[in-house]
């Protein structure tokens, strides 16, 4: 029927959604039906896997002889997804970027430092599968990426404004506090970078700013004194 197609190809969707954010790793078919099917029983979730790899093998290689999968391989007791030559998962991507940030900021390779960063915020587009909601599966990974790109946006402007280029680190505090609002040192950053730039007018808002995100947390003090 319309409606059991409409639910496999959910399901295989979903299935490929969860096995690209661990393209190449093995992963468990228990860990799969466990995150995919958390309500269902053991035979419930077996035969829903078994259905969403048969409908994804389909769309994924229409071509290829039953045993002669690959891109979607059996191993063991674990799915293993090959991504396509030619082809790459941006949450992988991002996730290399910011470890290779963090790698030359630590040899003190700043351009090579402000370089990986800058990629991983160009990669970043939002939250991680807002289709997928609240699920397990993907809502730890989703915070982790969203606090990781904060920390990219407070590496990049403070690079940023070591090099002299307080305008563009003020661009990326900017950014960076449209994720996370009460990250405290991107506002601090966000005024110095302000004052630094010149722009009078901007720092004062910016303070005003930061007041305003202290008195929601129920923190007195106002910048300008020795908060800053």
């Amino acid at each position: 029927s319309r409606q059991r197609h409409r639910r496999q190809h959910s399901r295989a969707r979903a299935l490929l959604r969860l096995l690209c954010m661990n393209a190449g790793v093995r992963v468990h078919h228990e860990t799969i039906e466990t995150a995919l099917w958390p309500d269902a029983d053991a035979e419930a979730s077996a035969r829903n896997l078994h259905v969403a790899i048969a409908a994804l093998r389909r769309a994924l290689e229409p071509a290829a002889m039953r045993g002669s999968f690959q891109l979607l391989r059996r191993d063991g007791d674990a799915y293993v997804f090959d991504v396509p030559p030619g082809s790459e998962v941006d949450i992988l991507r991002f996730e290399r970027a910011i470890a290779a940030g963090r790698l030359a900021r630590k040899r003190g390779d700043h351009a090579a430092a402000l370089g990986a960063y800058q990629e991983s915020l160009d990669l970043y587009r939002g939250d991680l599968l807002p289709e997928d909601g609240p699920a397990e599966w993907v809502a730890d990974r989703r915070e982790a990426c969203r606090l990781t790109v904060v920390e990219a946006t407070q590496a990049v402007a403070e690079l940023l404004l070591a090099r002299g280029d307080a305008a563009g680190a003020a661009r990326t505090c900017a950014m960076g506090l449209q994720i996370e609002r009460y990250h405290d040192p991107l506002w601090r950053l966000l005024i110095e970078a302000r004052d630094k730039a010149g722009d009078q007018g901007a720092a004062s808002r910016a303070r005003l700013g930061y007041d305003r995100m202290l008195a929601e947390l129920g923190v007195s003090g106002a910048t300008g004194n020795s908060l800053l």
